[in-house]
């Protein structure tokens, strides 16, 4: 192996998930998420909820192929 070619391995890592977390998330259901309440306390809770919830609407209409030429539906 030459000088400065060395591969270097990713290190891995174990991640706890704390308790509290690991509860909320495994509470998530379809039906519960989409509540008009639960919605409202992510949307104040993170900022950027509107965004990423747009962001997840335009990847499936991209994967589904229901977007236009010109970018709209």
């Amino acid at each position: 192996m030459e000088i400065g070619k060395e591969k270097f391995e990713p290190e891995k890592r174990l991640y706890k998930i704390p308790e509290e977390i690991r509860k909320e998330l495994e509470s998530i259901r379809e039906d519960k998420f989409w509540t008009v309440e639960n919605l409202e306390r992510q949307f104040e809770d993170d900022i950027a909820f509107g965004a990423k919830m747009w962001t997840g609407f335009d990847a499936i209409l991209e994967r589904k192929n229901l977007r236009k030429e010109n970018g709209r539906i």
